[in-house]
């Protein structure tokens, strides 16, 4: 269940995405997975009026306000430059570069996860998205844990990953098109059965495009719920996720962080 709980985030638990590559303290989130046992609320559901991603199977995920947007980077169709590893890494946001009362650990061992095969053929491409995995292979990868003084309890996992020109905007449209589809799906993930409660939730004001979603997931007995926001910034994608490490529902990750990961990434791609 580490690496499941990895994967979500990035960072999932991010690690969905790269949230599959976004984890700090493995310790604590073995305490959350533990701790968030059923009954949880859809995180962040107060704030974008969305549906339960826990509610009931078989129905088709709602749409907030936001859900799923143009961002506000002027619709890139993801070419640009392509970053390298050692560029994303740089590219990371620092407390410097966000609000006071924030923290940032980058990840040391940011590795890639094995892939995911989903039940229904139609939720392959969200179930690539959350565990960064798929046919397309991302050509570098960075990610880092926050923390801020105003949710003490929750940890947030920030993921970047880059794609060759055009291939990002591709993975994100497909997993855009299997959300109203894929309300509910199981997916085996390195030999852990995991199964994905999905609906939309409030996208981030950043980027070219974002798709911002509540996640609830399920395996080996242990169930959790994480907010999720994906951002397009070019040729990289930005995911990020909040746990809260008692089990209840985390609030999704300030705006101000996203707009400046991706600002920092747009000053990247320029340079």
């Amino acid at each position: 269940m580490r690496h499941a709980s990895r994967r979500l985030i990035t960072v999932a638990a991010v690690p969905l995405l790269f949230l599959a590559t976004a984890c700090g303290s493995d310790d604590k989130k073995e305490d959350a997975k533990s701790a968030g046992a059923t009954g949880a609320q859809t995180p962040g559901a107060e704030s974008t009026g969305g549906g339960s991603a826990g509610g009931s199977s078989g129905g088709s995920a709602s749409t907030p306000a936001g859900g799923a947007n143009a961002g506000s980077g002027g619709g890139s169709n993801g070419g640009g430059k392509t970053l390298t590893t050692a560029q994303l890494t740089s590219a990371l946001v620092a407390a410097g570069d966000l609000p006071s009362g924030w923290t940032v650990e980058p990840d040391e061992e940011d590795e890639p996860t094995g892939a995911s095969k989903a039940s229904t053929p139609a939720c392959q491409p969200l179930a690539d998205l959350l565990n960064a995995s798929g046919p397309v292979k991302g050509v570098g990868r960075a990610s880092a844990e926050l923390q801020t003084t105003s949710a003490p309890t929750t940890t947030y996992n920030v993921g970047l990953l880059s794609f060759p020109s055009g291939e990002a905007a591709k993975v994100l449209a497909a997993a855009k098109k299997a959300v109203p589809s894929c309300a509910e799906f199981t997916a085996d993930s390195d030999g852990t059965m995991v199964t994905y409660k999905v609906a939309l939730a409030a996208g981030a004001k950043a980027g070219d495009e974002s798709l911002g979603l509540s996640v609830n997931m399920s395996a080996e007995g242990m169930t959790f719920d994480a907010p999720i926001v994906f951002v397009r910034s070019g040729s990289v994608l930005v995911g990020a996720q909040g746990l809260d490490m008692n089990g209840s529902s985390a609030k999704p990750i300030d705006n101000a962080v996203i707009k400046a990961q991706v600002e920092k990434i747009a000053a990247a791609q320029k340079s």
